[in-house]
């Protein structure tokens, strides 16, 4: 395994490039209005300030994004948040993304990150001396970009692979991805992706597991129909 630091370590590096990329370059997306949508209602939300008169994007992002600015809020001034909601945002992708690569077993799911990493820093380098653009990797780092679907696709694929789990969890995870589909409705796409990878395994749980990901879908839209209608 090696030692667990010097594991680290690369990881380490790449978190305190971000830090120096997002209060440099990429301050301006981090401040964007459209990225500052979530904080602001938070603050209202805590302060006792109505809420009502708020206009709410199609995709109102309540979790999970507004749930871990919130969090942080309890914790952090306003000028932080967006920072570290950033860091928090690209760390969850990571550690699905390294449980993902590590539960097919054929693979080294530490040096995959590695690869990646490294290469998003090799980018950010070579933008920030020559061309000054702004990388794509600014989108993971962004609240109500839909990132999280992401994140909430591959745990979802996860969650359907683990055997012997007990019925409370299950209704608990069915709660956080209903949740998660009237917060963005762009999770279908990983709901539909799911699905297909399910009906190319030959098991029986395909049927059950299809069963289950269409009673996210339905329950969802009619809970965010009804949402829909509430707060617009």
């Amino acid at each position: 395994m090696g030692n667990p630091f010097l594991r680290l370590l690369p990881f380490l590096a790449f978190f305190l490039l971000l830090i120096f990329f997002m209060l440099g370059d990429a301050y301006q997306n981090l401040h964007h209005a459209d990225n500052l949508y979530l904080p602001l209602l938070i603050k209202d939300l805590k302060n006792g300030v109505s809420i009502h008169s708020w206009y709410y994007p199609p995709s109102p992002y309540f979790f999970p994004d507004a749930c871990i600015i919130y969090i942080l809020s309890l914790f952090l001034g306003d000028e932080w948040i967006l920072l570290c909601f950033g860091l928090v945002n690209i760390s969850i992708i990571l550690f699905v993304f390294y449980h993902f690569y590590h539960s097919k077993g054929k693979c080294n799911a530490y040096k995959i990150l590695l690869i990646f990493i490294t290469g998003q820093t090799l980018s950010l380098l070579i933008a920030n001396l020559f061309s000054k653009k702004i990388e794509p990797i600014v989108y993971l780092l962004l609240n109500g970009h839909h990132t999280s679907v992401i994140y909430l696709s591959i745990f979802l694929f996860l969650f359907l692979n683990k055997k012997n789990l007990n019925f409370l969890f299950k209704v608990l995870i069915f709660v956080v991805f209903v949740m998660a589909y009237v917060s963005d409705r762009f999770f279908i796409i990983g709901i539909l992706a799911v699905l297909l990878s399910q009906w190319g395994k030959r098991n029986h749980s395909r049927i059950k597991h299809s069963f289950f990901l269409i009673l996210i879908l339905i329950f969802g839209e009619i809970l965010y129909q009804g949402l829909s209608g509430t707060i617009n």
